[in-house]
């Protein structure tokens, strides 16, 4: 985790992670946003020792499966691996025990479930949707700045159709033209996988028809877009349904309900055909703005749904970036002259990496302990806007579940099932992964990616008269 900080002691040679810090990245993902996400959507991981040759056998192993971008990517020859589970398929229920079958059995809930021949295929819509606020003063959301930054670099092509604040909206029209845009311009933000096996990422877009078909098999494959409102309407349910697991923090909030609607067939074709043409122009914000006097926000996604759960989250890093890099800079310096120990900023540290002293609005008389809260937070939120959904998907048998049926209980794992437009059911889950803790050298990295997203938005737009507001964050 520190192993890129300047400021740190360099016991780390080459970023090779010592088990301290795999074990402090664990606590953090289990700890910290397990409480604030909810437990249900954090699935558990687990450390074990592995032998140095087993490390380079697996390395040499999935080299064939890395994109050309990161071939330069190696596994860290250390004597440990974090197990994680398999968030491309369903979690396998624990089975039921007989009191005396209770001792001698032990089953992991999060176990996945592998499709036998005879069960349906499970398909995985993987999303990444980034930041899903528009920070106050800002008319451009960082990720449609950063496509500037990126076309610039020769990173993409083109400049992707989706906007984060669409998918965060609560708005039907807004999520579902978020949804098809990731369908047009995948990038890194869409994928889709089949039994565990990847079938559908900015690789290979053209096999797109041909997923759906298999997923939803409808009748009418003269209609394109059909597949698409099928697709595309079950993932935003997903999205917005209510997860029930006992375990929310204390970000909770009163919401408004998501209004139920049809979209009629001129709505389709109307989504359907909308393009974002000029990028230039600011973002439309969300219906609600989230409130500055906390983590609590106001918005009409349902408040346990996985997309407001993770916009709670997300909203503690909508600061004033002047008082952040004053924060910043400020713990550097102590950390530096050694005035103040980086234990401090640890999350296994036992008062300063608690949720309830995280959140806490309190200010005190110690300017050095506002600071390192208001770094944490801000890291904190620099993971969720950069984290993935895991929604998996199966199909049930038509007599599986009667009509009335609204969720099912697998064991002790309660999923919920879903129906798209032709009335089929699904069971599903979702999870939310890469959730590994950000440097503290994160903020100053996004300051300077900032100032180069600013720099090549105006760059690229130099001949049109736009505010100054559009900059994000104003220069320090």
């Amino acid at each position: 985790m520190d192993s890129d900080n300047q400021f740190v002691a360099q016991e780390v040679n080459g970023g090779i992670r010592t088990i301290a810090e795999t074990l402090e990245r664990l606590i953090f993902s289990q700890k910290i946003l397990g409480s604030l996400l909810g437990a249900g959507l954090v699935r558990p991981c687990h450390v074990f020792h592995v032998d140095l040759d087993e490390i380079e056998e697996v390395d040499h192993l999935v080299d064939v499966f890395r994109p050309a971008h990161r071939k330069h990517k190696r596994l860290a020859p250390v004597c440990h691996v974090i197990v994680c589970p398999d968030c491309t398929l369903l979690p396998r229920p624990p089975p039921l025990l007989t009191q005396s079958a209770e001792q001698s059995v032990t089953v992991s809930p999060t176990s996945p479930s592998k499709p036998t021949t005879q069960q349906p295929p499970v398909f995985c819509v993987e999303l990444k949707p980034k930041q899903g606020f528009l920070s106050m003063g800002h008319q451009h959301c960082p990720f449609c700045l950063n496509q500037f930054l990126k076309r610039k670099h020769g990173k993409i092509q083109l400049l992707s159709q989706y906007c984060p604040l669409d998918l965060f909206s609560g708005s039907r029209m807004r999520m579902l033209k978020a949804i098809i845009a990731l369908t047009r311009t995948p990038q890194n933000n869409l994928r889709i996988f089949q039994d565990g096996n990847l079938v559908f990422a900015e690789e290979c877009q053209s096999n797109l028809m041909a997923v759906l078909q298999q997923w939803f098999q409808v009748d009418d494959t003269s209609d394109r877009t059909l597949l698409l409102k099928h697709f595309c309407t079950l993932v935003m349910d997903a999205l917005t349904m209510e997860i029930c697991d006992g375990t929310d923090a204390s970000l909770d909030q009163t919401v408004d309900d998501v209004k139920e609607a049809k979209e009629s067939q001129e709505d389709w074709n109307r989504l359907i055909k909308e393009e974002r043409s000029d990028h230039s122009l600011p973002c439309l914000p969300p219906q609600a703005r989230i409130r500055k006097t906390g983590p609590t926000i106001a918005t009409s996604l349902p408040s346990r749904s996985v997309l407001c759960r993770l916009l709670r989250v997300q909203s503690l890093g909508d600061v004033d970036f002047g008082r952040l890099y004053d924060a910043y800079d400020a713990l550097v310096c102590r950390f530096r002259d050694g005035s103040v120990p980086y234990e401090t900023m640890r999350w296994t540290h036992p008062h300063t990496g608690t949720v309830d002293w995280l959140l806490s609005q309190e200010k005190t008389t110690n300017q050095t302990m506002d600071d390192v809260r208001l770094v944490q937070r801000y890291r904190i939120s620099s993971t969720t806007r950069d984290c993935s959904i895991m929604i998996a998907f199966q199909r049930l048998a038509n007599d599986s579940v009667k009509d009335t049926t609204e969720f099912s209980f697998a064991g002790s794992e309660h999923l919920p099932i879903l129906r798209d437009l032709s009335g089929q059911r699904y069971k599903c889950h979702a999870s939310v992964v890469d959730l590994d803790p950000k440097p503290v050298t994160c903020v100053e990295k996004h300051r300077r990616r900032n100032q180069a997203m600013n720099e090549a938005f105006w760059l690229s737009n130099s001949s049109s008269s736009h505010s100054l507001t559009n900059r994000l964050p104003p220069k320090v």
